[in-house]
């Protein structure tokens, strides 16, 4: 082998051996990620335990922020014994918000544990997510319509604009306000603007409507009762002729009219009632035949068997 072809093969080798390396390099930090993923549990199952009022995991508040929010926070457990808690993630990672937020506050304990008093304000800040947990001493007040108008109204244009801490201040606020009973976001319709165009609470046009159905339906079933038009559109009462001068039926030939119908309904319905009993005497009779052929089968076998 001369020098030149030594010198190749040296490098070839060389080459060789890096790659090597690369590929166990590569090999190893999967390994070593992968550890890391299976390690790591989900967060409804392994729930951070919070050891502040506000913890913030994304690192969005500053810590002046920070201290005022725990300063007014504690404030207001150590008052009314409400524990408020502020949690801040990045991300859900494919969880239910649900989920987490009630996990979170089992694992916790948020609130006293005779009043069950807590609230849990979670936000996901990638997700653009926001929940609040309430505790159940405290449904009764800070209810699912009421904590939906505190995101809706105080929290998320805020969060919209980008200022963070103004959205979680005005949020907890209306919390605190909730509570006491305080806290009018939305403004609620007066009695006076329920009471234009409405009855009980429901618009004159359908009660209109309603109605007018509810006298067709009584002018029908009444109708069908005493005879169609019977001393409404014609009838002589009281020395009134009918219209175009012919002199309408007097109250008696009504009467009799109303009765005649009336037997003829009784008869068609008599007369449907023998159909009917007709066609089951038939069907009796042809079960009957049938059931005596059966016997006459069953005698003509006993015949043949004593006779064999």
């Amino acid at each position: 082998m001369n020098k030149s072809g030594f010198k190749n093969h040296r490098k070839e080798i060389l080459a060789k051996t890096v790659l090597c390396l690369l590929i166990l390099i590569s090999m190893f930090n999967a390994e070593l990620s992968y550890c890391q993923n299976a390690d790591k549990k989900p967060l409804s199952e392994n729930p951070t335990q919070f050891r502040q009022y506000v913890v913030d995991e994304t690192n969005t508040l500053s810590s002046s922020q920070l201290s005022e929010l725990n300063t007014k926070l504690r404030n207001e457990d150590k008052a009314t014994s409400n524990q408020i808690i502020v949690y801040l993630i990045s991300s859900l990672d494919g969880e239910s918000l649900e989920d987490v937020s009630i996990r979170l506050a089992e694992k916790n304990k948020i609130g006293k544990k005779d009043r069950n008093n807590g609230v849990l304000m979670l936000i996901v800040k990638d997700d653009r997510k926001i929940r609040i947990e309430v505790g159940y001493g405290l449904e009764g007040v800070l209810t699912d319509a009421k904590s939906s108008s505190i995101i809706r109204n105080e929290i998320t244009p805020a969060f919209k604009s980008g200022n963070y801490f103004d959205g979680i201040n005005k949020g907890v606020n209306a919390i605190i306000a909730t509570v006491k009973g305080e806290y009018t976001a939305d403004k609620e319709p007066s009695d006076k603007d329920n009471n234009i165009g409405c009855c009980f609470g429901v618009p004159i046009f359908i009660i209109v409507i309603f109605g007018f159905i509810f006298v067709f339906i009584i002018s029908s079933f009444i109708k069908g009762i005493f005879g169609a038009g019977r001393n409404i559109y014609a009838g002589k009462k009281d020395g009134i002729t009918a219209a175009g001068g012919v002199e309408a039926d007097s109250a008696e030939e009504a009467e009799q009219r109303w009765i005649r119908r009336r037997r003829r309904l009784f008869r068609r319905r008599r007369l449907v009632w023998w159909r009917r009993c007709k066609r089951k005497l038939v069907k009796s009779n042809y079960k009957l035949q049938i059931t005596n052929y059966k016997l006459q089968i069953t005698n003509y076998k006993l015949q043949i068997t004593n006779y064999k």
